[in-house]
């Protein structure tokens, strides 16, 4: 389990944006500069224990924008306003008018 919580993180050093969850040459697709909010949708951590953040939807390839929070000894990202629990609320609401709209009866 994650000690981190989805909502608005700030950059507090200069962290790179890539197309996956972990760390390899070709998958840097940006970078956030010190200062840089970002909403983070999801959090994973890695088998390395690297908390990586999900700072986009995927787009039309499947393909999300992730950052790292936190690797083995740096900070990267701090949480700057956790997401409220109504907020849950309204995108799980979403989530499912979206499902229904591709079938989904449950």
């Amino acid at each position: 389990m994650s000690d981190y919580k989805l909502g608005i993180y700030e950059a507090i050093t200069r962290v790179r944006i890539r197309r996956e969850p972990r760390i390899i040459p070709t998958n840097i697709v940006g970078v956030l500069d010190i200062g840089t909010q970002r909403q983070i949708f999801s959090i994973v951590t890695d088998g390395k224990n690297y908390t990586w953040g999900r700072i986009s939807e995927a787009d039309s390839a499947g393909i999300a924008q992730w950052t790292c929070i936190k690797g083995l000894n740096r900070t990267y990202m701090k949480l700057i306003e956790p997401m409220r629990e109504v907020d849950f609320l309204s995108r799980l609401e979403n989530l499912e008018a979206w499902a229904r709209t591709k079938g989904y009866t449950g």
